[in-house]
């Protein structure tokens, strides 16, 4: 019979102080990378609610003048971020602007013609 202070102790297969080892990383230098990435991802957030916000007046805002008019609003609030990084940002949360066709197809290929060589 197994009592209920033992039972977590089998349930559990591994140690987490085996996976840390194994990975050749500390337990402090696990959880540090941990609020590191929660800390980058609420600045991540506040970085798109600022392009959100400035794409209600102008949509079609590309990275680079985002990139400059956001470059003041982010020192004030200590983000660092260059233009190359905004870009990332922008192409993983799908938020790049999509280039439009710059010409106009003037000529029907598909229509029907008979070539009089062929006959």
């Amino acid at each position: 019979m197994v009592s209920k202070r033992n039972s977590k102790k089998e349930e559990k297969t591994f140690k987490i102080k085996w996976i840390f080892e194994s990975l050749g990383i500390t337990k402090q230098t696990y959880f540090q990378g941990i609020n590191r990435d929660k800390i980058r991802e609420l600045e991540r957030e506040k970085v798109i609610n600022l392009v959100i916000k400035y794409r209600k007046t102008l949509p079609k805002t590309g990275t680079l003048k985002l990139y400059e008019y956001l470059q003041p609003k982010l020192m004030e609030i200590n983000i660092k971020m260059g233009r190359d990084a905004l870009n990332n940002l922008l192409r993983s949360r799908g938020m790049l602007i999509r280039k439009t066709k710059r010409f106009h197809i003037t000529t029907d290929s598909n229509h029907f013609f008979i070539n009089p060589l062929t006959y």
